[in-house]
């Protein structure tokens, strides 16, 4: 494996898969902490001291260890737990490449996988923002002529974006891949300080595929973006300077992935 720079990384999920990989594969060397043998001998002193004292016996003991790391040593740290899990996925053959049509056709739940894609952020949240932005926009330029106060339904969608960002995990999608699959990945800030620097850029993501569907899997996200978006819609809200962020093109089968590290 080459070397490699995590930029993202999922501790829980890395220690779960990489003790159960540990098991499943009967990798025995990380439950061993240490093995040691000695080689014990008494001599003549004669020999012992090449002549030099000439009565007596001498005991000479030969003792060397072996130490292996144990799989809680390698736990502690999530990037040797990375590096760890994958060199004994990639022995084994069992990670899944996806590098042409073929490859995402024979995809399964429960496969590991690696891609090197774009990544862009879940439209809905970032037309949320756009709107946040909008409405910042229309208050300065008294513009406004919606029934719904601006200022208070700004106060509550900045807040409502913050909780989002915050205390749930953000779906990010890669790039439509060979026109008809895209990886959805759920991206938590409490692994990772700034996810806003890889979006649009090119990275690895290593994970486990969790569905394969027509249809995308909702998620808490959901719950609190849906009544925002009716709510705007019974008010026919407008925002002139809002952006629109959803694809162009219509996604076929979505591929849902727990992902364990992304890395350039």
């Amino acid at each position: 494996m080459p070397i490699v720079t995590p930029i993202y990384l999922n501790p829980p999920y890395l220690v779960s898969i990489f003790k159960a990989t540990v098991i499943a594969l009967a990798n025995t060397e990380f439950f061993i902490n240490k093995k040691e043998f000695s080689i014990k001998s008494t001599l003549p002193l004669s020999e012992l001291t090449c002549g030099r004292i000439t009565q007596g016996n001498g005991t000479i003991e030969y003792t060397q260890a072996f130490v292996t790391v144990t799989i809680e040593s390698i736990c502690q740290c999530p990037t040797t737990t990375f590096l760890r899990l994958h060199e004994m996925l990639e022995e084994n053959n069992l990670i899944k490449n996806l590098n042409n049509l073929n490859d995402l056709k024979s995809l399964k739940a429960g496969d590991m996988i690696e891609v090197t894609t774009l990544l862009f952020k879940d439209p809905e949240v970032k037309n949320l923002c756009s709107i946040a932005n909008s409405l910042e926009l229309q208050m300065l330029s008294n513009a406004n002529s919606n029934t719904v106060d601006p200022t208070k339904f700004l106060t509550y969608l900045k807040s409502t974006l913050t909780d989002i960002d915050t205390n749930h995990c953000v779906d990010y999608f890669s790039q439509l891949l060979f026109y008809k699959y895209r990886l959805v990945i759920p991206l938590s800030k409490d692994n990772f300080s700034s996810l806003s620097c890889i979006e649009n850029k090119p990275v690895t993501i290593f994970g486990k595929v969790a569905y394969i569907d027509s249809i995308l899997r909702d998620t808490m996200v959901d719950d609190v973006i849906e009544p925002i978006k009716k709510f705007i819609s019974t008010n026919n809200l407008n925002f002139p300077y809002a952006e629109n962020f959803d694809f162009p093109e219509p996604t076929p089968i979505y591929i849902g992935i727990v992902p364990l590290c992304i890395h350039v």
